[in-house]
């Protein structure tokens, strides 16, 4: 993959508006935004890289929280060329750590990335990570989240950067997690 296509943002739109949501029902809604390091070419070289990041961050959550992440998850590039995913899910119960969800994140977050360098680690510690909360009806700010990534001055973001042309493209855009499709 070296773009998102229209035809995978119209998929996007079509799965995205086919889930049940009630996974998320009756929590504060959250956009979670999950970057890199400055360095972010150590860390976060290939796609393959940044999905086994997700897989550790669903792994940590589920552990943490003692339930799935369910979540809608966007991947974008900076305009320097970084990589970083958007995610909108619900904010969840209090975790075993005790920590509030956002200083939970922003630990979890560096932890799994864990740039070698001490300094880039600190820095992407601090600010790796960020938390937004959502308001009103839930289908309208799903719909929400997919227009988002859509606007037209943010296309650059749907281009895999060269360095990650050269490790075999990106793997996919966007997915979701922990969340069927609604039968009804």
């Amino acid at each position: 993959v070296t773009g998102f296509s229209n035809q995978s943002q119209a998929q996007m739109f079509r799965t995205f508006a086919s889930l049940d949501l009630s996974p998320m029902a009756g929590r504060q809604l959250v956009m979670v935004t999950l970057t890199y390091p400055l360095d972010w070419q150590t860390v976060a070289g290939s796609s393959k890289q940044t999905q086994r990041h997700l897989r550790r961050f669903r792994s940590r959550f589920r552990s943490e929280f003692g339930e799935p992440c369910a979540a809608l998850a966007k991947l974008e590039f900076q305009r320097r060329s970084a990589p970083h995913h958007h995610l909108l899910t619900s904010l969840p119960p209090t975790g075993r750590s005790g920590l509030p969800f956002r200083e939970w994140l922003s630990r979890t977050w560096a932890d799994i990335v864990n740039h070698p360098d001490p300094d880039q680690r600190q820095l992407h510690e601090r600010a790796g990570t960020r938390v937004d909360e959502m308001t009103g009806n839930p289908a309208k700010v799903v719909g929400y989240f997919a227009k988002y990534s859509m606007f037209k001055d943010k296309r650059y973001q749907h281009v895999v950067p060269k360095e990650w042309l050269d490790t075999g493209g990106a793997r996919r855009f966007w997915t979701s997690w922990a969340l069927e499709k609604d039968l009804q």
